[in-house]
């Protein structure tokens, strides 16, 4: 068992002990250890933008010399943000030295020039308004021979969301059916008029309106306005006005030219995940781990190939900075 694996154990086990979702924990190890075949862990300070739950910020610290995590400071809907309470939690459960977690936007990091020795994303960019400024923001804060890493959603993404969307959908739909059911009965078994009240079976003074049950068109109504505004297309997951344009934006090139654009030279770059797995949890976790470690092994040894890129469900850059 390698350095990392160790330690992500050990920081899984505490997490259980003190009533943290250990759950979420585990569904990221496929993730880590990817990433950790191709980018080590330095021995100095590292940052995360966009720490979400603060778990690979504690990783981090746990193996460097500290590491901060940032994250708006209020949960955010538009960009997906959690805010800072869940990995505020964690660094008080963990009790890690040198694990700090401060609230603050990718594009305006609260950080000096070249302060730490590595930068990371981790499926944050697609969130972030103003992409170019967060990068920007990235390779300042990064010293001079700092590894920069962007972990970021591939064009694959947005063919397989219809694969989820729909399943879920219909999940969503079924169980809103079963609720409204059960309350029509409930409220058939309750008809028969109390005392005190006239024939229309409610309270002298009380309009009609006032307790009639919501009918099913608007709740279908609602359903689809509030949680699926883009029927019959996917919600785009990112920023992004359409799951189109999502797509367009997260082809490999797209992203290569972005980052070079901003004076970053592209060292490495690899599939993270080839096939949204997430899906084999519809089935039984043990599907969705015996999947998972078949593919872990197939991307780490040809995840950096062309034919394995061009079809990922994510992509991994490593980014160093332009020499002047």
């Amino acid at each position: 068992m390698s350095v990392w694996e160790s330690t992500f154990e050990d920081l899984c086990r505490v997490a259980g002990e003190k009533g943290l979702d250990a759950r979420a924990f585990t569904q990221r190890r496929s993730e880590f250890e990817i990433l950790f075949h191709h980018v080590p862990i330095p021995a100095g300070r590292s940052l995360e933008v966009g720490c979400g739950g603060g778990l690979l910020t504690a990783l981090l610290a746990r193996e460097g010399k500290g590491a901060v995590g940032v994250d708006m400071a209020a949960p955010d809907d538009t960009t997906h943000s959690r805010g800072m309470q869940a990995p505020i939690r964690l660094r008080q459960a963990l009790g890690i030295p040198g694990l700090h977690f401060l609230g603050c936007s990718a594009e305006a990091l609260a950080f000096a020039d070249e302060s730490f020795d590595l930068v990371i994303s981790s499926y944050v960019l697609e969130h972030v308004g103003d992409r170019p400024e967060a990068i920007r923001e990235m390779k300042r804060v990064a010293r001079g021979d700092a590894l920069i890493v962007a972990l970021v959603p591939a064009w694959m993404e947005r063919v397989y969301a219809p694969f989820q969307y729909y399943p879920s959908m219909a999940w969503g739909i079924g169980r809103g059916a079963a609720r409204f059911a059960a309350q029509r009965l409930g409220i058939a078994r309750r008809s028969t008029p109390a005392a005190g009240t006239p024939r229309s079976g409610r309270p002298i003074g009380v309009s009609a309106d006032a307790h009639r049950p919501e009918g099913m068109r608007e709740k279908f109504r609602k359903f689809f306005r509030v949680y699926h505004p883009t029927f019959p297309f996917p919600r785009p997951h990112g920023l992004y006005r359409s799951s189109s344009e999502e797509l367009r934006a997260h082809r490999y090139g797209r992203w290569k030219g972005l980052f070079e654009r901003e004076g970053l030279i592209v060292e490495r770059a690899f599939a993270t995940r080839i096939a949204p797995t997430c899906l084999l949890e519809m089935i039984s976790d043990g599907a969705d781990r015996a999947v998972q470690g078949q593919l872990v092994r197939m991307v780490k040894r040809y995840g950096e190939g062309g034919l394995m890129r061009t079809f990922a469900y994510s992509y991994g850059f490593v980014l160093r900075k332009a020499r002047a």
